[in-house]
Parts: C-alpha cells; structure tokens; sequence
C-alpha cells in the first residue's frame, strides 16, 4: 500500500543513453573517448592522471609519476595505509605507458 511503481523506457531522466548511438546527444560521452584503447593502457593512462586522446610523452610520464609517487610517499605526507600498493601500482602503470611511449618514439624515428 502506498508505494508507486514507475518503469522508464529510456533510463534515468537527465543521464546519457546506456547504449552507443542511442539519444539525441552529439557530444561524445567519456568511455566513448576511450574507444580502441586497451584496458591495460587505460588503466595506466588513468592511474598516471591521463585522459583519452592525449599523447604519452616520456618527459611527462617520468614528472607525473615523480609527483604521484611523492605524494603518495609516506616519508612526504602521504598515508602509511595502502601506500606500498599505490606505489606499485604507479611503477606498473608507468612501465606499462614507458613501453607505449618508447615504441611510439621507434616508429617517429622511422
């Protein structure tokens, strides 16, 4: 008693269709930007403060992990919980997008 049940047809009033290409929105959502890059990179892409599209340069890869790490570092404020794992995860990331970078770097060469 009392309790109303409404179906929507078309999802929660105000977000983005669940499916690609449904809707009346032109602009592109975030995981539509991220379409042909692998999962690998794009974790490591995110892990590193990169978003889709931009170029993975060595330079800025090396001075986005120096700060990450610094600032997830315990000796330099940051939390001692979690901070081995985050740290890891910040060198996996970064030898993953190193790899990308140094195999980009070959082909320009070329």
């Amino acid at each position: 008693e009392g309790m109303q049940v409404r179906r929507l047809l078309h999802g929660v009033p105000g977000l983005l269709p669940f499916a690609p290409g449904e809707g009346s929105d032109a602009t592109p959502t975030q995981n539509q930007q991220w379409i042909g890059v692998p999962a690998e990179h794009r974790w490591a892409m995110e892990v590193l403060g990169l978003t889709a599209g931009m170029a993975v340069d060595r330079r800025d890869l090396q001075a986005r992990f120096r700060r990450l790490a610094r600032i997830a570092h315990p000796d330099h404020g940051g939390g001692r919980d979690g901070a081995a794992e985050r740290l890891a995860e910040l060198r996996e990331a970064r030898a993953i997008l190193l790899a990308i970078a140094g195999t980009t770097a070959r082909q320009d060469a070329s």
